[in-house]
């Protein structure tokens, strides 16, 4: 005799959700999904942001500010930022804010800065997971330049970040970027992520 419709659909239920035969056999259930994410995704989240960012810097220019005038000295100027980085496995990272500072003559001198970057689904490298801003992060800091190129810069970024999808979570990120540009070229973050204290280089 056949069971009634929902007693059968009851069964197939209690598989579902339990993994067991019917009749009592055992049968092993499938690995345990992550649910946080671990120290090498935070070490590579890291460098991707660190990357990007140093990226968005380097793209920056100050070619066009006044000029001081004929008895030399400094010209003050605005620098508007509003770009869009790739990341090097997918998504972007958006800077968008201003650049202020007295400049000499061709664009040379020190800057200082205040941003909004909004990673958009930024891939972390060698895994599956992507990230986001919660809904943004937070930077201000320096940048020199030459000749209206960027030679170094170092600023502070807070803010959360959320990851996933697979595990998928948010968590606090207060990092220093730090870079130089042209021969010898270096770039360091160092702070906090995800409560992992960091000090690595993103070159």
């Amino acid at each position: 005799m056949g069971f009634p419709e929902k007693f059968r659909t009851a069964s197939v239920c209690v598989v579902l959700v339990f993994g067991a035969g019917c009749g009592g056999s055992n049968s092993s259930s499938g690995p345990t999904a992550p649910t946080s994410i671990n120290s090498t995704q935070i070490n590579a989240a890291t460098v991707q942001m660190g990357k990007t960012f140093s990226a968005a810097v380097q793209a920056m220019s100050t070619v066009g500010c006044p000029e001081p005038g004929s008895d030399g000295g400094y010209q003050f100027c605005t620098v508007g930022v509003a770009t869009d980085i790739p990341c090097s496995g997918g998504g972007t990272l958006t800077v968008t804010g201003s650049l202020n500072g007295d400049l000499a003559y061709y664009g040379t001198g020190a800057m200082t800065g205040a941003f909004t970057l909004t990673p958009t689904k930024c891939a972390i490298p060698k895994s599956s997971l992507v990230i986001s801003g919660e809904p943004s992060l937070t930077v201000t800091g320096t940048a020199d330049f030459f000749y209206g190129s960027a030679t170094d810069f170092s600023i502070t970024e807070t803010g959360k970040i959320g990851y996933g999808p697979q595990p998928s979570g948010t968590c606090d990120s207060n990092l220093t970027i730090a870079a130089t540009y042209g021969t010898g070229a270096t770039c360091k973050v160092t702070g906090t992520l995800c409560g992992q204290t960091i000090n690595q280089s993103c070159e």
